[in-house]
């Protein structure tokens, strides 16, 4: 967001700016396409905290109570790293047989494949052949 936007600290000032000056609330926040809540909410902050009140606050809550504790989301991300080594482990020793599907397929195939390594996602469309 640019600083001279409607919603900027900036533009904010100018909504407050505008009611201390007399105009009615409802004709600042029609004229700055903004509700008359939030017009009100930016003149009661000004009011209240001066410019500082104008500025972009965090949306982040101040406690969360029921957080997962450190020691379970430690444990989460353990059985993550395992299943993933399990997964990629076991499809570089399976590889899916790519041979073994009809040659022409009635509505295109996808599956997962290994090459090199890594897991691949391939989608092949009924008119095409898969990428090498």
């Amino acid at each position: 967001m640019h600083g001279n936007a409607r919603s900027s600290p900036l533009g904010r000032l100018g909504m407050v700016l505008r009611v201390k000056a007399g105009e009615p609330v409802a004709q600042v926040a029609r004229g700055m396409g903004a509700s008359r809540q939030c017009v009100s909410k930016w003149v009661r902050r000004y009011r209240e905290e001066g410019r500082a009140g104008l500025q972009d606050r965090s949306s982040r809550p101040r406690c969360s109570p029921k957080r997962t504790s450190p020691e379970l989301e430690e444990r989460v991300l353990q059985a993550r790293r395992t299943l993933r080594a399990v997964v990629e482990s076991s499809v570089i020793r399976h590889p899916p047989k790519f041979n073994a599907l009809p040659s022409q397929p009635s509505g295109g195939l996808s599956g997962w494949g290994a090459t090199g390594g890594k897991m691949i996602w391939m989608q092949v469309p009924v008119t095409g052949a898969p990428p090498l």
